[in-house]
C-alpha cells in the first residue's frame, strides 16, 4: 500500500460533499486538513492477472479502510476501486490512522 499525506487549509467546507456511505460518521473538516491518498500498488496489473482473488482482496482492503476511519476522525472524500482520498482534521490523526491500517492489513485473513 502506498499512502501520501498532505496538509492543506480549506477555505470552504461546502465543496466537500458527504457520500452515501453508512460507515461515514464524521463531517468534513472546516479550516485545516490533512489529506491521505491510498491505493494498492500495481492493483490494475494484479486484477488482470488474478481477477477473482483480487475481488476479495479489494473487499477486505476497503472494509479495513472504512471501518477504521471513525476512530481517528477520518472523512472519506472519494473512492475509486481500491483508491481512496481521505481527510483528517490533523496530521497526528492521519498518521495514527495510517499505522493502524497497516497493522490491520498485516493481520487480515487474506
Amino acid at each position: 500500500l502506498r499512502r501520501l499525506l498532505l496538509t492543506y487549509k480549506i477555505q470552504e467546507s461546502a465543496s466537500l460533499k458527504s457520500r452515501d456511505n453508512p460507515l461515514l460518521m464524521v463531517p468534513p473538516p472546516h479550516h485545516q486538513a490533512t489529506f491521505v491518498l491510498t491505493e494498492i500498488h500495481n492493483s490494475e496489473l494484479l486484477r488482470e492477472m488474478f481477477p477473482k482473488p483480487m475481488q476479495s482482496v479489494i473487499t477486505i482492503h476497503n472494509y479495513i479502510i472504512r471501518t477504521t476511519l471513525n476512530r481517528f476522525g477520518g472523512y472519506e472524500s472519494k473512492n475509486d476501486g481500491d483508491a481512496f482520498l481521505l481527510i483528517f482534521r490533523c496530521v497526528l490523526d492521519a498518521l495514527n490512522w495510517c499505522c493502524t491500517v497497516q497493522e490491520s492489513m498485516l493481520n487480515a485473513k487474506w
